[in-house]
């Protein structure tokens, strides 16, 4: 069918009118941008590859930063939810903050999720492609991920169904592929249980040395499903090597298809359980002191090789702690810690003189205010401390014959660092 030329024009017209309708009757909006999709050439797999990339918020301002990096299967299905909880866990300070690298599915997943397999040839003529797509993943893939961004030496690998199968697979045949698995409802049914039964009992005897992190999760699948996962979760329990962190969380609220986002929240949680402050190491310093803080750092240094979460504000809270509850040989040992690692803190080095003056140690306190003030010389609290110790430097004399000379100063006051100031007066004296 062919149009006269006014009759094409006045198509184009209508056409044109309705596409300025439609546009004007959209809200406008700045778009909302989670990561970027990048398309590798892989020669191992010989096809190009989608890959699907989150960077944490801060990324380009933190530029001394490295980070974990966490490999996502079907990555196109799962990139949302687990970006968001990486975001939200790590806004938290449960985990690190990471990378999340997803990798879509293309023409066959099948085929690139499962061990070779002597029993469903029939039903997957594909099926087998497991040890290639490991291969893609902690070569071509990891080197081009490392030398993109600024990653830290900790590989985390997420599969759902196949992916978990994938998962496990990898952890018993490729041992330190990566640092940590999570395997959701993993189809461990395949090739009739031979990776459990046949597989897994062999390795975990003769793999002793293993380090790992290894978390599962079942949801309300039924016999086929569970049963592998029993078996498995039975073997680990009676030959899991020492270093191999483990656990199978079963969720059974939730189906086959509901459980990703789920276990993905709680198997990182568990994963990085040793790498967060959590109130098991606060009663530890607590009673040995920050000897038990430095335990957990070599523990998280051995294990994940990160830094730890705890930062100069984490301390200074659990130090201001300590002095409420009334613990001040343990407030002075943390606070210790804590001026020495942040020298440059004021609010530590102020915490610590009040501390001090508790303990009776006016020597201490007196060189604890002076470093305070020696980087805040405006801070009224610290010259006031300085005042009562009887410390003169310049400038000094001059502000305490002010405050003398006013009654009202006298008073309860807050410090910068929660705790109360109270200021007397006895005749022509503070």
């Amino acid at each position: 069918m062919t149009f006269s030329t006014p009759l094409r024009f006045c198509l184009l017209l209508v056409l044109s009118l309705l596409f300025s309708i439609v546009a004007a009757g959209q809200p406008g909006g700045e778009p909302i941008s989670i990561g970027k999709q990048y398309t590798f050439a892989s020669d191992v797999l010989e096809q190009d590859r989608p890959v699907m990339v989150y960077l944490p918020e801060d990324y380009w301002q933190r530029t001394q930063d490295v980070y974990p990096v966490l490999y996502l299967l079907d990555g196109k299905g799962n990139f949302h939810h687990t970006t968001a909880a990486v975001k939200f866990l790590a806004k938290n300070r449960r985990i690190p903050r990471m990378i999340v690298v997803g990798i879509p599915n293309t023409d066959d997943r099948t085929r690139d999720l499962t061990p070779v397999t002597e029993t469903g040839k029939d039903n997957f003529p594909t099926a087998g492609g497991a040890d290639r797509m490991h291969r893609f993943l902690t070569t071509e893939l990891r080197s081009w991920v490392n030398e993109t961004f600024r990653t830290a030496d900790f590989n985390v690998l997420v599969g759902h169904s196949f992916g978990g199968l994938f998962a496990t697979h990898a952890l018993i045949n490729h041992p330190g592929g990566f640092e940590a698995y999570l395997a959701i409802s993993p189809s461990l049914w395949w090739d009739e249980q031979r990776l459990v039964l046949e597989q897994a009992e062999a390795f975990f005897r003769e793999h002793q040395d293993l380090r790992a992190h290894f978390f599962m999760t079942m949801g309300n699948e039924g016999r086929d499903m569970v049963g592998g996962m029993w078996k498995l979760a039975a073997l680990l329990e009676e030959q899991a090597p020492e270093n191999l962190r483990w656990d199978f969380v079963r969720l059974p609220e939730e189906s086959h298809g509901s459980i990703p986002m789920r276990s993905t929240y709680r198997g990182l949680e568990f994963i990085f359980a040793n790498w967060r402050m959590d109130e098991n190491l606060r009663e530890a310093v607590r009673l040995s002191g920050s000897a038990a803080l430095m335990n957990r750092e070599q523990t998280v240094e051995k294990q994940y090789g990160l830094p730890v979460a705890w930062g100069q504000e984490e301390l200074l809270r659990m130090g201001r702690q300590f002095y409420e509850e009334g613990n001040y040989s343990g407030a002075k040992d943390l606070l210790m810690v804590t001026t020495k690692r942040y020298p440059k803190m004021e609010q530590a080095w102020t915490a610590l003189g009040e501390t001090q003056l508790r303990l009776g140690e006016e020597a201490g306190a007196r060189e604890s205010f002076l470093r305070a003030y020696g980087i805040n010389p405006e801070r009224q609290s610290t010259k006031l401390a300085l005042a009562k110790l009887g410390e003169t430097i310049d400038g000094m004399e001059a502000y305490v014959a002010d405050v003398k000379q006013f009654p009202h100063y006298v008073g309860k006051y807050e410090t910068t660092v929660g705790m109360m100031v109270e200021i007397g007066a006895e005749g022509d004296e503070l």
